[in-house]
């Protein structure tokens, strides 16, 4: 037997309403009431098209160039070598401060407490430094893609080493306190000083935001504010 599904005539009044309000919103904010008549078209038609789509599949939001990766693997490299670093230096103490309690005559003999307290903060100040330089790529995004229906999004980090890379979130949990589209160069965002001046994606409850980068590639800029950018507001 074939199995057929259908969206419900109620959630795809769901998504409609969810799309609108944003849109809307996004419209009469103050900074954008300048946009072009150019501007209002593309956004009316892009959002038209993705509440198209959502009927049927998912729709990736956004996807982070290839250097996103590189970086990622050259941090938790580092990260691995920072470990093991200060993992040598906390034995190099140890078996140093054994070698002096042999030698009372040259050096003062040191406890063992104190030995530990050295030894232990030295495989700390290792651990706080890996984790540090693995925290960067873990709130990289390097994916986000809306699924079908349009409530929930997956995005993905740049974490390599650890589990849970993907994570799924309603769409109305995350919003952004600068917009993307700036009317500059072919794609209508700037892309200059993109690693420098990332993109602040926030959820709702997160202190930490999630980093993108302006070079990757977006659907279409106006749809990609109206869908998030449009929550600032709300959230001051």
């Amino acid at each position: 037997m074939h199995h057929r599904l259908f969206l419900s005539s109620r959630t795809i009044y769901s998504i409609r309403l969810h799309i609108t309000r944003f849109s809307t919103t996004w419209l009469k904010s103050r900074p954008f009431s300048s946009l072009t008549l150019q501007d209002e078209a593309t956004l009316k038609r892009s959002l038209r098209n993705l509440r198209y789509r959502l009927k049927r599949e998912d729709v990736v939001f956004y996807k982070a160039p290839e250097s996103t990766n590189k970086f990622s693997w050259a941090f938790h490299g580092v990260a691995v070598v920072q470990f093991i670093f200060w993992t040598n230096i906390a034995d190099l103490y140890w078996r140093l401060s054994l070698k002096n309690e042999r030698e009372p005559e040259k050096f003062e003999s040191i406890q063992i407490e104190k030995r530990l307290v050295y030894s232990g903060g030295m495989l700390l100040a290792g651990l706080a430094t890996s984790a540090s330089l693995i925290l960067i790529p873990s709130r990289t995004i390097t994916h986000i893609k809306i699924l079908k229906g349009g409530v929930l999004a997956e995005f993905e980090t740049g974490r390599k080493l650890l589990p849970n890379r993907k994570r799924v979130v309603p769409v109305k949990n995350l919003y952004l306190r600068q917009r993307l589209y700036t009317r500059e160069g072919e794609t209508g965002y700037d892309k200059k000083m993109s690693f420098a001046k990332p993109l602040l994606l926030r959820e709702e409850g997160k202190r930490m935001p999630y980093f993108l980068d302006r070079s990757g590639e977006f659907y279409e800029p106006t749809a990609f504010d109206a869908i998030f950018w449009a929550k600032e507001t709300r959230n001051k």
